[in-house]
């Protein structure tokens, strides 16, 4: 009859302990339920009956059948949020993900956008700073031949001056 009414009470897939223990002339008995795919159901604290082996015999079941029916009830509904939650997890993690690679995608679109751009300011850059150069290069070739023809001309009008004292 003692199993027979704790198979009722309880569900499959709850493992019911019983510590007993005596002490003196009376019994400590523990109740613990616990269920196999729970991680927190260790925190159940356990229901804790004090009494003579007499006393045990005749109120047992019935001091133990509603608050173990409870905790099944209450460790069945962490079982399932677990599983919600670990569900929720996996599908965070796959939004997370493809999240990671939309940012991942956006990110290396920009990198090579700046890559562009920097190109682009450097080339200009580059241009301006040719076209300084050739502008310098451009004058320093004017004033080199405008020294030179100077040059030149001093040399041939000091010659001419050379030629006016001698022959005259």
């Amino acid at each position: 009859m003692f199993f027979q009414t704790i198979n009722r009470m309880i569900t499959a897939g709850t493992d019911l302990s019983i510590n007993i223990r005596r002490v003196n002339n009376n019994l400590t008995v523990a109740v613990v339920p616990r269920r196999s795919g729970v991680k927190d159901g260790e925190r159940i604290v356990p229901l804790i009956l004090n009494g003579t082996p007499e006393e045990l015999d005749a109120g047992f079941l019935q001091a133990v059948g509603t608050p173990v029916q409870k905790a099944q009830g209450i460790l069945t509904n962490l079982e399932t949020f677990e599983k919600q939650a670990e569900q929720a997890v996996s599908q965070s993690k796959a939004a997370r993900s493809a999240a990671e690679k939309e940012s991942k995608e956006v990110r290396e679109k920009r990198e090579k956008m700046e890559k562009l751009l920097k190109k682009a300011e450097d080339a200009m850059t580059g241009k301006m700073r040719l076209v300084d150069r050739l502008r310098y290069e451009r004058n320093e070739r004017i004033d080199h031949a405008l020294f030179y023809w100077m040059q030149i001309f001093m040399a041939y009008n000091s010659n001419l001056v050379c030629r006016w004292f001698r022959y005259s």
